[in-house]
């Protein structure tokens, strides 16, 4: 009932409006009307109250609150449900482990801060509490494990594409997961898959990283947030809404035409392509220049002597 008293009061803000109008609405008593926004005043709603004329909502508290979260979505599937945590270890842990037990497609994982927060190579990812976005997706595609890695590069495309909405950065994508604005890393992102036997997929779990509010001393050396380059403080829930948004029509997109709608906007926002690499990966250093990517969501690199190869998984440092 607290998601449909807030709503009352989003359609009426700025304007007041009383308890009477509110529980006319809802079918409750204007005594309940006011338990319930005391209720929302103890979580951090600014709704003040002046006699004969009710309440007014003037702040929403920056929080993760998933009344919150949930009014302020216009997605179909992301975001369907909202699980939300002050501190958890790991989001894509707890995703993983709820994607065992069932959990619908579209179900969301966010936390104010992590104590086990990890990204690629089991690397540990600094989430400080309230300033950033530290989220995963529950989802469940029905494709074969081989055409999966393009969820990596589909994630990067729609967190450049909002950082470039709401922050007005040159947002662009280091391969095959890391979103850098200025030359430091502001945003990681990691896949993880649940199986049906050797190929087919079970479910994926989208893990996404991102610094938005952290100052600098809350930071490694080779990380920012949106806050240090854009000058200003970001609304994280505006982000996030806007964020799923992006995520699901790229999502729907690739579900009906595969993965070169992915690819080709990959292309234009890489920081890789063109470029002078090496990749640390499995089989030791790869040096060489950053063809393209193939459909796979796997790095194409020609090395030295002319020959390609295939990169799948690989810490990749751009040379020039």
């Amino acid at each position: 009932m607290e998601k449909k008293v807030l709503a009352v009061l989003k359609e009426y803000a700025p304007d007041f409006v009383s308890a009477e109008v509110i529980g006319e609405r809802l079918g409750l008593e204007p005594r309940t009307v006011e338990d319930i926004i005391a209720d929302l005043r103890d979580v951090g709603y600014d709704i003040p109250d002046q006699p004969h004329l009710g309440y007014r909502l003037c702040r929403v508290p920056d929080r993760w609150l998933p009344d919150e979260i949930s009014l302020g979505l216009k997605t179909n599937l992301l975001g369907k449900k909202v699980l939300s945590y002050y501190s958890t270890g790991s989001t894509n842990d707890l995703a993983v482990s709820l994607a065992e037990q069932g959990a619908e497609e579209g179900t969301l994982v966010i936390a104010e801060t992590q104590t086990a927060g990890r990204g690629r190579f089991k690397r540990c990812w600094s989430s400080p509490a309230f300033r950033g976005l530290y989220a995963s997706l529950v989802l469940r595609p029905p494709v074969s494990a081989d055409k999966a890695g393009c969820l990596t590069l589909l994630a990067a495309n729609a967190v450049a594409a909002v950082i470039r909405e709401c922050c007005a950065l040159e947002a662009l994508i280091k391969w095959p997961n890391d979103i850098m604005v200025n030359g430091k890393k502001v945003c990681g992102i990691l896949t993880e898959t649940g199986m049906n036997g050797s190929q087919s997929l079970k479910f994926l779990v989208l893990g996404i990283g991102l610094n938005i509010n952290a100052n600098a001393k809350e930071l490694p050396p080779e990380a920012g947030s949106l806050r240090l380059f854009a000058g200003r403080k970001i609304d994280r829930l505006d982000l996030l809404g806007k964020l799923l948004l992006h995520l699901e029509k790229r999502y729907k997109l690739w579900l009906e035409i595969g993965a070169e709608a992915v690819i080709s906007e990959w292309r234009d926002l890489s920081l890789s392509l063109g470029k002078r690499v090496e990749v640390n990966g499995a089989e030791g250093v790869l040096a060489g220049q950053a063809m393209d990517v193939d459909n796979r969501g796997a790095l194409m690199i020609r090395d030295d002597f002319g020959r390609l190869h295939s990169v799948l998984a690989g810490e990749v440092t751009v040379i020039k």
